[in-house]
């Protein structure tokens, strides 16, 4: 009995130790990623000081000279109180979540990689105007020099076993690109759906299933679309049914150029699916109003933690990639604003800053595209 409770003692200081330990360990992790809110620290690349003052609830405004200093400092707050929630966004923009989590975002990965929105952001920068360019570099070195400054890496990374990866000037615009993710369809899904309706159960059941309106819509104007109208008689669904779809996109900034303010007479939306004519005997050759034309392939590396990378191939048109395809094997592409060249423009938002008058924000917001 007495050899009981002595190991039955020694058991619990050990695990008493360790709880010590760990609870230690877990407090300097803790402590180590917050972010300095008193004192001062010296930035090689500041122009001249720079002043961020906050008020009794934390909000920060920055103080500088010079507009460049200002986003140095911008970007050191960033990356002292954010940077594993900023390294969130820019890799769902560039579809590399699952390097960082694993497989558990693969299919994420898979989907948005298809856009091929680092290679797009990289070729954005390079193309830019000096003065905005300059201006993502200084942000880039602020958010850097932030997460350098805390005296441990954010704690999320110590979860996942993971380290932080400098920002880079690229991921300003994959963060931006990630919003597309969020507030649009990136596939075409919803046009899709209503395509598959119509083959499937006629058009009448399928207006009246999927119809052009919906309650969450809000014309600027007031207006409402008619209600669709329930059809007398269907056709009997298909024996087999489709795979359950992707959830729909909580949007908020789906707009429509009337066809009266196009040259063709149509309507233009955010984004248009597009059935590929394949060309008989060429299977990677598909049907333009000028010929037929070949797509384009490239190849995506994609590495998930813990798992072995894989390669995706990418098919692309004239129109966009490759998102999709029918039972028959015919591909589907998706036209979006996002995969223009001009799909992120920084002129709006440079405007917003300097406008003084309500004239000049609704000046500043016709160019801006983020």
């Amino acid at each position: 009995m007495a050899a009981v409770t002595a190991d039955y003692w020694r058991n619990n200081c050990i695990v008493g130790a360790l709880s010590v330990l760990l609870a230690v360990w877990f407090w300097r992790v803790l402590a180590g990623s917050v972010a300095d809110l008193e004192g001062g620290i010296t930035l090689s690349a500041l122009q001249a000081p720079v002043e961020i003052k906050r008020d009794r609830y934390g909000v920060p405004t920055v103080i500088a000279r010079n507009r460049l200093d200002l986003a140095r400092a911008l970007g050191f707050l960033h990356g002292q109180e954010r940077f594993f929630q900023m390294d969130i966004i820019r890799r769902s923009g560039a579809g590399e979540l699952s390097e960082l989590t694993g497989n558990v975002a693969l299919p994420i990965d898979l989907s948005h990689r298809v856009h091929r929105f680092r290679a797009r952001a990289n070729a954005l920068l390079a193309q830019m105007p000096e003065e905005h360019r300059k201006l993502i570099e200084a942000y880039a070195e602020g958010v850097n020099a932030g997460l350098s400054a805390l005296s441990h890496k954010p704690f999320e990374y110590s979860l996942l076993r993971a380290e932080p990866i400098p920002w880079r000037s690229a991921d300003s615009l994959l963060a931006i690109y990630a919003m597309y993710f969020e507030l649009q369809d990136s596939s075409g899904w919803t046009q899709r759906r209503k395509a598959l309706a119509e083959k499937a159960l006629g058009p009448d059941l399928a207006n009246f299933l999927y119809p052009r309106g919906e309650p969450g819509d809000a014309a600027l104007d007031g207006s409402l679309l008619p209600e669709p109208r329930t059809p007398e008689r269907a056709a009997a669904p298909p024996i087999s049914t489709p795979a359950s779809p992707p959830p729909l996109h909580n949007g908020s900034n789906a707009f429509a150029v009337s066809g009266a303010k196009t040259s063709s007479g149509r309507a233009i939306a955010t984004g248009d699916a597009i059935r590929l004519d394949p060309v008989p005997g060429d299977p990677r050759a598909y049907l333009t109003p000028s010929g037929p034309l070949s797509l384009s392939i490239v190849t995506e590396r994609v590495c998930p933690a813990g798992s072995l990378c894989q390669d995706l191939q990418i098919e692309s048109s004239i129109w966009g990639p490759v998102v999709a395809h029918e039972a028959d094997g015919t591909r589907i592409v998706w036209r979006w604003t996002a995969d223009d060249t001009n799909a992120i423009d920084f002129r709006g938002l440079l405007g917003f800053e300097t406008a003084s008058t309500v004239r000049e924000v609704f000046d500043a917001a016709h160019p801006s595209k983020t």
